[in-house]
């Protein structure tokens, strides 16, 4: 995977159907937490940001 391959750490967004201002409200709402994993995280890493609430979930980079 590229992300293992570059040692970077990233987020995926998004939903089924989300309109523009549905992605804006998901990312500001989850800004906070994906600012803190970013910094306490080591790269490479992957977490997957729902649509709705607010519980980042790791992403296996296998």
């Amino acid at each position: 995977m590229a992300l293992k391959q570059h040692g970077v750490g990233a987020f995926f967004m998004g939903g089924k159907n989300l309109q523009r201002c549905q992605l804006i409200q998901q990312l500001v709402r989850n800004w906070p937490r994906m600012k803190e994993l970013a910094n306490k995280t080591n790269v490479p890493f992957a977490f997957h940001v729902p649509p709705t609430g607010k519980k980042l979930t790791s992403m296996n980079l296998e």
